[in-house]
Parts: structure tokens; C-alpha cells; sequence
């Protein structure tokens, strides 16, 4: 038997989020212009980002930073559900 999987799709996301909580991959949003973070590295209430076309940033751990990120959500079955059978009465 096979187990079927659950279907996942990909959505982009935009976050306000502190500094503390940017991951690697995640899209920063620098003067308008979106920037992709390679590494982050923790530092004493702050975290520097280190930028995957060059560059870095450090912040402090409690700013707030607006994060673009993809994430998988499940996606909801999409074959019609057969209506009950009966007359309806």
C-alpha cells in the first residue's frame, strides 16, 4: 500500500520580525532594496548579516526588520467532494 502525501505548495511570506529571529535565505528589506542574508551571526544583543551579493549589517537583537521568506503550507485537496446521495427531502 501506498501512503499518500499530504500536497504542499510554496507561498512567500512578508514579516515584521525582530533581529533575533532573521534566518539564513530569509530576504531583508535594506533602504527599498530587498537583500538576501547568507549567515547570521550571533553577537552580544545583536546579530550581524552577512549578505549573499556582499556586504554586511549588524542590529541590534531587538529591532525590527521586515523578512520576506518562502515557506510550504499544505494544500488543501482540490478534487470535488460527490454530493450525498438521497432526494434531498
Amino acid at each position: 500500500m501506498s501512503e499518500e502525501q499530504p500536497r504542499q505548495r510554496v507561498e512567500k511570506v512578508t514579516l515584521d520580525v525582530t533581529a533575533g529571529r532573521v534566518q539564513e535565505w530569509d530576504w531583508i528589506d535594506i533602504g527599498g532594496r530587498p537583500e538576501r542574508v547568507g549567515s547570521v551571526t550571533v553577537l552580544h544583543n545583536g546579530r550581524r548579516f552577512r549578505f549573499v551579493q556582499g556586504g554586511t549589517l549588524t542590529l541590534g537583537t531587538r529591532r525590527i526588520v521586515r523578512v520576506t521568506r518562502m515557506v510550504r503550507r499544505d494544500a488543501p485537496d482540490s478534487t470535488p467532494t460527490p454530493a450525498p446521495e438521497g432526494d434531498g427531502t
